[in-house]
Protein backbone atom coordinates (compact mmCIF):
# COMPACT_ATOMS: atom_id res chain seq x y z
CA UNK A 1 0.00 0.00 0.00
CA UNK A 2 1.56 3.55 -1.49
CA UNK A 3 1.39 6.68 1.29
CA UNK A 4 -1.43 8.14 -0.60
CA UNK A 5 -3.60 5.40 -0.39
CA UNK A 6 -2.96 4.81 3.63
CA UNK A 7 -3.45 8.85 4.01
CA UNK A 8 -6.46 8.18 2.18
CA UNK A 9 -7.76 5.21 4.77
CA UNK A 10 -6.56 7.05 7.33
CA UNK A 11 -9.08 10.47 6.60
CA UNK A 12 -11.74 7.91 5.88
CA UNK A 13 -11.48 5.76 9.19
CA UNK A 14 -11.30 9.39 11.22
CA UNK A 15 -14.55 10.78 9.10
CA UNK A 16 -16.01 7.33 9.70
CA UNK A 17 -15.39 7.28 13.66
CA UNK A 18 -16.66 11.09 13.90
CA UNK A 19 -20.07 10.16 12.29
CA UNK A 20 -20.03 7.41 14.50
CA UNK A 21 -19.77 9.28 17.62
CA UNK A 22 -22.15 12.04 16.38
CA UNK A 23 -24.48 9.88 15.58
CA UNK A 24 -24.41 8.72 19.56
CA UNK A 25 -24.23 11.99 20.49
CA UNK A 26 -27.37 12.91 18.70
CA UNK A 27 -29.00 9.13 19.64
CA UNK A 28 -28.15 9.58 23.17
CA UNK A 29 -29.93 13.40 23.18
CA UNK A 30 -32.53 11.99 21.36
CA UNK A 31 -33.07 9.12 24.26
CA UNK A 32 -32.95 11.35 27.03
CA UNK A 33 -35.13 13.88 25.48
CA UNK A 34 -37.80 10.81 25.29
CA UNK A 35 -37.39 9.50 28.10
CA UNK A 36 -37.77 12.99 29.84
CA UNK A 37 -40.87 13.17 28.15
CA UNK A 38 -42.83 10.23 29.16
CA UNK A 39 -41.57 10.96 32.90
CA UNK A 40 -42.74 14.34 32.86
CA UNK A 41 -46.16 13.57 30.75
CA UNK A 42 -46.59 11.06 33.66
CA UNK A 43 -45.75 13.35 36.90
CA UNK A 44 -47.18 16.50 35.79
CA UNK A 45 -50.81 14.48 35.57
CA UNK A 46 -50.03 13.43 39.06
CA UNK A 47 -49.53 16.72 40.57
CA UNK A 48 -51.39 18.53 37.84
CA UNK A 49 -48.65 20.47 36.04
CA UNK A 50 -48.78 22.01 32.72
CA UNK A 51 -46.91 19.72 30.63
CA UNK A 52 -44.75 21.40 27.59
CA UNK A 53 -43.26 19.13 25.23
CA UNK A 54 -40.45 20.94 24.31
CA UNK A 55 -39.22 21.50 20.55
CA UNK A 56 -35.76 20.76 18.99
CA UNK A 57 -34.16 23.65 20.09
CA UNK A 58 -35.92 23.36 24.18
CA UNK A 59 -36.32 20.36 26.02
CA UNK A 60 -39.79 19.16 27.36
CA UNK A 61 -40.64 21.22 31.12
CA UNK A 62 -43.55 21.02 33.31
CA UNK A 63 -45.07 24.29 35.96
CA UNK A 64 -47.68 24.78 38.01
CA UNK A 65 -48.69 25.38 41.25
CA UNK A 66 -48.41 22.52 43.93
CA UNK A 67 -50.51 23.52 47.05
CA UNK A 68 -49.55 27.04 46.73
CA UNK A 69 -46.34 26.41 45.28
CA UNK A 70 -44.69 27.39 41.96
CA UNK A 71 -42.65 24.17 40.89
CA UNK A 72 -41.06 23.52 37.53
CA UNK A 73 -39.25 20.28 36.48
CA UNK A 74 -36.99 20.93 33.56
CA UNK A 75 -33.38 19.56 31.72
CA UNK A 76 -30.33 21.53 33.23
CA UNK A 77 -26.46 21.11 33.16
CA UNK A 78 -25.26 19.83 36.16
CA UNK A 79 -21.88 21.04 37.05
CA UNK A 80 -19.62 22.69 35.09
CA UNK A 81 -16.86 23.43 32.46
CA UNK A 82 -15.91 19.51 31.27
CA UNK A 83 -17.45 18.26 34.21
CA UNK A 84 -21.09 19.39 33.04
CA UNK A 85 -23.55 17.29 32.62
CA UNK A 86 -26.96 16.41 31.21
CA UNK A 87 -29.66 16.13 34.09
CA UNK A 88 -33.14 16.62 35.64
CA UNK A 89 -34.25 19.52 37.91
CA UNK A 90 -37.16 19.72 40.37
CA UNK A 91 -37.48 23.03 41.83
CA UNK A 92 -39.88 25.14 43.86
CA UNK A 93 -40.09 28.67 45.63
CA UNK A 94 -41.25 28.47 49.17
CA UNK A 95 -41.78 31.54 51.54
CA UNK A 96 -38.47 31.81 53.10
CA UNK A 97 -36.65 34.02 54.45
CA UNK A 98 -34.39 35.80 52.33
CA UNK A 99 -30.93 34.79 51.61
CA UNK A 100 -31.38 31.67 53.63
CA UNK A 101 -28.51 29.14 52.27
CA UNK A 102 -28.71 25.90 52.85
CA UNK A 103 -25.40 23.36 51.08
CA UNK A 104 -24.14 19.69 51.89
CA UNK A 105 -21.02 20.20 53.44
CA UNK A 106 -17.77 18.34 51.54
CA UNK A 107 -16.09 18.02 54.97
CA UNK A 108 -15.19 14.75 56.13
CA UNK A 109 -17.34 13.44 59.37
CA UNK A 110 -14.60 14.08 61.51
CA UNK A 111 -14.25 17.85 61.09
CA UNK A 112 -16.33 20.82 60.10
CA UNK A 113 -17.30 22.80 56.92
CA UNK A 114 -14.31 24.76 55.76
CA UNK A 115 -16.06 27.74 55.87
CA UNK A 116 -18.04 29.73 58.69
CA UNK A 117 -21.66 29.32 58.44
CA UNK A 118 -24.63 29.73 61.11
CA UNK A 119 -24.36 27.11 64.14
CA UNK A 120 -27.49 25.66 65.19
CA UNK A 121 -26.13 23.50 67.89
CA UNK A 122 -26.57 20.28 66.09
CA UNK A 123 -23.86 18.78 66.23
CA UNK A 124 -24.68 16.27 63.59
CA UNK A 125 -26.25 18.60 61.00
CA UNK A 126 -23.81 21.68 61.46
CA UNK A 127 -21.15 18.90 60.25
CA UNK A 128 -23.04 17.64 57.18
CA UNK A 129 -25.03 21.20 56.21
CA UNK A 130 -23.36 24.54 55.51
CA UNK A 131 -26.16 27.40 56.65
CA UNK A 132 -26.04 30.84 55.80
CA UNK A 133 -28.86 33.80 55.69
CA UNK A 134 -30.12 36.06 58.40
CA UNK A 135 -29.51 34.61 61.54
CA UNK A 136 -32.07 35.07 63.94
CA UNK A 137 -34.62 33.84 61.17
CA UNK A 138 -32.34 30.63 60.16
CA UNK A 139 -31.87 29.88 63.84
CA UNK A 140 -35.77 29.77 64.35
CA UNK A 141 -36.55 28.11 61.29
CA UNK A 142 -34.18 25.90 61.70
CA UNK A 143 -35.65 23.90 64.72
CA UNK A 144 -35.10 20.52 65.46
CA UNK A 145 -38.07 18.84 63.37
CA UNK A 146 -36.80 21.08 60.28
CA UNK A 147 -33.20 20.09 60.71
CA UNK A 148 -34.48 16.08 60.79
CA UNK A 149 -35.85 16.56 57.77
CA UNK A 150 -33.44 18.28 56.12
CA UNK A 151 -31.23 15.71 56.82
CA UNK A 152 -33.72 13.17 55.79
CA UNK A 153 -34.01 14.97 52.49
CA UNK A 154 -30.21 15.19 51.77
CA UNK A 155 -29.88 11.16 52.55
CA UNK A 156 -33.06 10.46 50.44
CA UNK A 157 -31.73 12.41 47.61
CA UNK A 158 -28.51 10.84 47.42
CA UNK A 159 -30.22 7.52 47.84
CA UNK A 160 -31.71 8.85 44.41
CA UNK A 161 -28.48 9.34 42.91
CA UNK A 162 -29.45 13.44 43.44
CA UNK A 163 -28.93 16.20 45.33
CA UNK A 164 -30.91 19.08 47.24
CA UNK A 165 -29.61 22.62 47.16
CA UNK A 166 -31.37 25.52 49.15
CA UNK A 167 -30.66 29.15 48.25
CA UNK A 168 -31.83 32.22 46.07
CA UNK A 169 -35.29 31.69 47.30
CA UNK A 170 -35.71 27.78 45.74
CA UNK A 171 -35.84 24.25 46.83
CA UNK A 172 -33.88 22.52 44.42
CA UNK A 173 -33.50 18.60 43.80
CA UNK A 174 -31.00 17.40 40.42
CA UNK A 175 -29.64 14.43 39.01
CA UNK A 176 -27.63 13.80 36.47
CA UNK A 177 -29.26 12.16 33.65
CA UNK A 178 -32.79 11.81 33.31
CA UNK A 179 -34.84 10.48 36.31
CA UNK A 180 -37.37 7.94 35.65
CA UNK A 181 -41.11 8.22 36.40
CA UNK A 182 -41.14 7.24 40.00
CA UNK A 183 -38.07 8.51 41.06
CA UNK A 184 -38.96 11.98 39.48
CA UNK A 185 -42.23 11.69 41.10
CA UNK A 186 -39.87 11.24 44.70
CA UNK A 187 -38.26 14.40 43.88
CA UNK A 188 -41.64 16.32 43.20
CA UNK A 189 -42.83 14.75 46.90
CA UNK A 190 -38.95 15.99 48.56
CA UNK A 191 -39.02 19.28 47.34
CA UNK A 192 -42.97 20.39 48.22
CA UNK A 193 -42.36 18.72 52.10
CA UNK A 194 -38.99 21.14 52.04
CA UNK A 195 -40.75 24.06 50.76
CA UNK A 196 -43.96 23.74 53.26
CA UNK A 197 -41.34 23.75 56.34
CA UNK A 198 -39.50 26.48 55.08
CA UNK A 199 -42.32 28.47 54.71
CA UNK A 200 -43.90 27.90 58.24
CA UNK A 201 -43.89 30.89 60.64
CA UNK A 202 -41.01 30.84 63.66
CA UNK A 203 -41.97 28.61 66.32
CA UNK A 204 -42.77 30.52 69.50
CA UNK A 205 -40.85 27.58 71.58
CA UNK A 206 -37.49 28.41 69.11
CA UNK A 207 -37.65 31.59 69.45
CA UNK A 208 -38.23 31.95 73.13
CA UNK A 209 -34.93 29.64 73.23
CA UNK A 210 -33.57 31.70 70.81
CA UNK A 211 -33.99 34.82 73.68
CA UNK A 212 -32.76 33.25 76.34
CA UNK A 213 -29.30 31.99 74.84
CA UNK A 214 -28.67 33.96 71.70
CA UNK A 215 -26.16 37.34 71.24
CA UNK A 216 -27.85 40.10 72.15
CA UNK A 217 -28.56 41.54 68.78
CA UNK A 218 -30.19 37.79 67.87
CA UNK A 219 -31.91 37.71 70.99
CA UNK A 220 -33.44 41.32 70.44
CA UNK A 221 -34.47 40.37 66.97
CA UNK A 222 -36.60 37.41 68.39
CA UNK A 223 -37.99 38.78 71.18
CA UNK A 224 -39.58 41.54 68.61
CA UNK A 225 -40.59 38.64 66.40
CA UNK A 226 -42.43 36.87 69.06
CA UNK A 227 -46.80 37.17 69.00
CA UNK A 228 -48.52 38.02 71.45
CA UNK A 229 -49.62 34.88 74.09
CA UNK A 230 -49.02 33.84 77.06
CA UNK A 231 -45.15 32.07 76.24
CA UNK A 232 -44.20 35.43 75.61
CA UNK A 233 -45.93 37.24 78.70
CA UNK A 234 -44.18 34.65 80.75
CA UNK A 235 -40.81 35.18 78.88
CA UNK A 236 -41.44 39.49 79.19
CA UNK A 237 -42.11 38.59 83.28
CA UNK A 238 -38.92 36.42 83.36
CA UNK A 239 -36.67 38.69 81.48
CA UNK A 240 -37.80 41.86 83.52
CA UNK A 241 -36.69 39.93 86.97
CA UNK A 242 -33.28 38.70 85.17
CA UNK A 243 -31.61 40.19 82.49
CA UNK A 244 -30.27 43.86 82.61
CA UNK A 245 -29.52 44.20 79.03
CA UNK A 246 -31.42 45.72 75.51
CA UNK A 247 -34.46 42.99 75.97
CA UNK A 248 -35.56 44.80 79.10
CA UNK A 249 -36.25 47.76 77.09
CA UNK A 250 -37.96 45.40 74.60
CA UNK A 251 -40.50 44.18 77.40
CA UNK A 252 -40.88 47.81 79.18
CA UNK A 253 -42.23 49.10 76.19
CA UNK A 254 -45.15 46.66 76.04
CA UNK A 255 -45.71 46.23 79.53
CA UNK A 256 -44.94 49.82 80.77
CA UNK A 257 -44.32 50.74 84.52
CA UNK A 258 -43.96 47.47 85.87
CA UNK A 259 -41.15 46.88 84.03
CA UNK A 260 -39.13 49.22 86.40
CA UNK A 261 -36.77 47.43 88.43
CA UNK A 262 -35.72 46.04 85.33
CA UNK A 263 -35.05 49.24 83.80
CA UNK A 264 -33.51 50.90 86.93
CA UNK A 265 -31.09 47.65 86.69
CA UNK A 266 -30.29 48.48 82.69
CA UNK A 267 -29.30 51.62 84.19
CA UNK A 268 -27.28 51.01 86.68
CA UNK A 269 -24.96 48.06 84.77
CA UNK A 270 -22.03 49.91 83.81
CA UNK A 271 -21.21 46.87 81.33
CA UNK A 272 -23.93 48.04 78.85
CA UNK A 273 -23.54 50.85 76.26
CA UNK A 274 -23.71 54.53 77.40
CA UNK A 275 -26.92 54.92 74.43
CA UNK A 276 -28.62 51.47 75.95
CA UNK A 277 -28.43 53.30 79.59
CA UNK A 278 -29.77 56.60 78.34
CA UNK A 279 -32.61 55.02 76.89
CA UNK A 280 -33.04 53.22 80.07
CA UNK A 281 -33.04 56.44 81.85
CA UNK A 282 -35.49 58.26 79.86
CA UNK A 283 -37.83 55.69 80.24
CA UNK A 284 -37.51 55.78 83.69
CA UNK A 285 -38.45 59.55 83.54
CA UNK A 286 -41.44 59.06 81.22
CA UNK A 287 -43.05 56.17 84.06
CA UNK A 288 -41.93 56.97 87.20
CA UNK A 289 -40.16 60.03 89.28
CA UNK A 290 -36.72 59.40 87.92
CA UNK A 291 -35.34 62.54 89.20
CA UNK A 292 -33.07 61.54 91.97
CA UNK A 293 -31.34 59.14 88.68
CA UNK A 294 -31.22 61.86 86.92
CA UNK A 295 -29.46 63.91 89.32
CA UNK A 296 -27.34 61.29 90.24
CA UNK A 297 -25.81 61.49 86.42
CA UNK A 298 -24.72 65.03 86.59
CA UNK A 299 -21.92 64.42 89.12
CA UNK A 300 -18.34 65.89 88.06
CA UNK A 301 -17.11 62.12 87.50
CA UNK A 302 -20.37 61.42 85.54
CA UNK A 303 -20.52 64.19 82.96
CA UNK A 304 -17.25 61.84 80.97
CA UNK A 305 -20.46 60.14 79.75
CA UNK A 306 -22.57 62.79 77.67
CA UNK A 307 -24.91 60.39 76.38
CA UNK A 308 -26.16 59.40 79.68
CA UNK A 309 -26.25 62.88 80.91
CA UNK A 310 -28.17 64.77 78.18
CA UNK A 311 -30.73 62.29 78.83
CA UNK A 312 -30.46 62.93 82.42
CA UNK A 313 -31.09 66.79 82.12
CA UNK A 314 -34.16 65.84 79.52
CA UNK A 315 -35.34 63.97 82.49
CA UNK A 316 -35.14 66.98 84.89
CA UNK A 317 -36.04 69.62 82.21
CA UNK A 318 -39.72 67.27 82.02
CA UNK A 319 -39.96 67.10 85.81
CA UNK A 320 -38.63 70.89 86.32
CA UNK A 321 -36.54 69.74 89.03
CA UNK A 322 -34.72 72.75 90.40
CA UNK A 323 -31.02 71.39 89.77
CA UNK A 324 -28.55 73.06 92.11
CA UNK A 325 -26.76 76.02 89.91
CA UNK A 326 -22.95 74.54 90.69
CA UNK A 327 -24.31 71.25 89.18
CA UNK A 328 -25.68 73.18 86.00
CA UNK A 329 -21.89 75.73 85.85
CA UNK A 330 -20.62 72.07 85.30
CA UNK A 331 -22.75 71.25 82.77
CA UNK A 332 -22.96 74.10 80.83
CA UNK A 333 -18.96 73.88 80.21
CA UNK A 334 -20.04 70.97 77.56
CA UNK A 335 -21.20 72.72 74.66
CA UNK A 336 -23.49 70.02 74.03
CA UNK A 337 -25.06 70.07 77.15
CA UNK A 338 -25.21 73.81 77.27
CA UNK A 339 -28.33 74.44 75.92
CA UNK A 340 -30.81 72.21 78.33
CA UNK A 341 -28.74 73.23 80.97
CA UNK A 342 -29.90 76.97 80.32
CA UNK A 343 -33.04 75.84 80.54
CA UNK A 344 -32.52 74.66 83.50
CA UNK A 345 -31.07 77.10 85.13
CA UNK A 346 -34.04 79.47 84.21
CA UNK A 347 -36.25 77.81 86.38
CA UNK A 348 -34.02 79.37 89.24
CA UNK A 349 -35.78 82.32 88.06
CA UNK A 350 -33.34 86.03 89.22
CA UNK A 351 -31.30 83.60 90.77
CA UNK A 352 -29.83 82.00 87.69
CA UNK A 353 -28.74 85.55 86.05
CA UNK A 354 -25.01 85.56 87.67
CA UNK A 355 -24.65 82.18 85.72
CA UNK A 356 -26.46 83.74 82.40
CA UNK A 357 -23.94 86.38 82.74
CA UNK A 358 -20.78 84.35 83.40
CA UNK A 359 -21.83 82.00 80.67
CA UNK A 360 -21.93 85.28 78.13
CA UNK A 361 -17.82 84.30 78.23
CA UNK A 362 -18.00 81.05 77.09
CA UNK A 363 -15.49 80.46 74.03
CA UNK A 364 -18.08 78.66 72.04
CA UNK A 365 -20.37 81.33 70.46
CA UNK A 366 -23.57 78.58 69.70
CA UNK A 367 -23.36 78.58 73.82
CA UNK A 368 -23.02 82.42 74.81
CA UNK A 369 -25.70 83.56 72.02
CA UNK A 370 -28.12 81.05 74.45
CA UNK A 371 -27.55 83.03 77.28
CA UNK A 372 -28.00 85.81 75.33
CA UNK A 373 -31.14 84.87 74.49
CA UNK A 374 -32.61 83.98 77.75
CA UNK A 375 -31.31 87.27 79.39
CA UNK A 376 -33.32 88.65 76.98
CA UNK A 377 -36.51 86.94 78.98
CA UNK A 378 -35.48 87.41 82.57
CA UNK A 379 -32.29 89.55 82.54
CA UNK A 380 -31.79 93.26 84.53
CA UNK A 381 -29.55 95.77 84.18
CA UNK A 382 -27.02 93.83 85.63
CA UNK A 383 -26.18 92.04 82.81
CA UNK A 384 -25.98 94.79 80.37
CA UNK A 385 -22.56 95.34 80.56
CA UNK A 386 -21.56 91.94 79.46
CA UNK A 387 -23.67 91.92 77.02
CA UNK A 388 -22.34 95.02 75.85
CA UNK A 389 -19.28 93.25 75.86
CA UNK A 390 -20.31 91.16 73.06
CA UNK A 391 -21.54 93.93 70.30
CA UNK A 392 -18.19 94.93 70.28
CA UNK A 393 -15.45 94.20 68.10
CA UNK A 394 -14.65 93.21 64.24
CA UNK A 395 -14.36 89.75 65.55
CA UNK A 396 -17.79 88.61 67.57
CA UNK A 397 -19.82 86.08 66.27
CA UNK A 398 -22.71 87.96 64.09
CA UNK A 399 -25.64 86.19 65.66
CA UNK A 400 -24.06 86.47 69.24
CA UNK A 401 -23.50 90.17 68.77
CA UNK A 402 -27.14 90.54 67.02
CA UNK A 403 -28.54 88.70 70.61
CA UNK A 404 -27.01 90.71 72.63
CA UNK A 405 -28.11 93.69 71.06
CA UNK A 406 -31.98 92.41 71.52
CA UNK A 407 -31.28 91.92 74.78
CA UNK A 408 -30.13 94.40 76.03
CA UNK A 409 -32.88 96.18 73.90
CA UNK A 410 -35.35 93.75 76.02
CA UNK A 411 -33.79 94.47 79.53
CA UNK A 412 -34.26 98.39 78.57
CA UNK A 413 -37.48 97.57 77.74
CA UNK A 414 -38.53 96.35 81.10
CA UNK A 415 -36.50 98.70 83.27
CA UNK A 416 -38.71 101.45 81.60
CA UNK A 417 -41.98 99.90 82.64
CA UNK A 418 -41.08 98.56 85.82
CA UNK A 419 -39.25 101.55 87.33
CA UNK A 420 -41.35 104.11 86.04
CA UNK A 421 -39.58 105.12 82.64
CA UNK A 422 -35.92 104.25 83.37
CA UNK A 423 -33.46 104.64 80.49
CA UNK A 424 -30.19 103.00 79.81
CA UNK A 425 -28.07 105.56 78.27
CA UNK A 426 -24.58 105.29 76.59
CA UNK A 427 -22.21 107.89 79.09
CA UNK A 428 -19.17 107.89 78.09
CA UNK A 429 -16.74 106.88 75.57
CA UNK A 430 -15.71 103.94 77.42
CA UNK A 431 -19.08 102.62 77.27
CA UNK A 432 -20.35 102.67 80.75
CA UNK A 433 -23.90 103.41 81.48
CA UNK A 434 -25.96 105.22 83.90
CA UNK A 435 -29.13 105.25 85.09
CA UNK A 436 -31.32 108.35 85.05
CA UNK A 437 -34.89 108.87 86.14
CA UNK A 438 -36.59 110.50 83.16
Amino acid sequence: MDISTAQTLGVVVMVGAGVIGVASTIGGAVYRARSLRVALRHVSGRFGLEYDAGSLLNSASARGIVEGFALTIDAVSVGSGDASRPGTRVSITPHMPTGLRLLRSDASPDKPAARATIETGDAVFDRRIEVDGPKMATRALLDQSTRRAVLAAVNRSAAMNGGVIIEGGTVAWFEVGVAKTKVLAHAVELVLDLAQRLSRPADDAALAEIVRTDEIGVAVEALRAMPAGAERDALDAEIVQTHADAKVMIVARRTGANAASGVLAVLENTANPDTLRADALTWLGAHTDASAQALMHLAPERLTRPVIAAAALVVLLQAKACVPLTTLARVIENVDLAPTGLRLARLHGAAAEPLLIETLASKHAGVARSAADWLALDGTSAAVMALREKTKGIFVDAQLKAAALAAIASIQDRAGVADGGLALVEASAAGQLSETQE
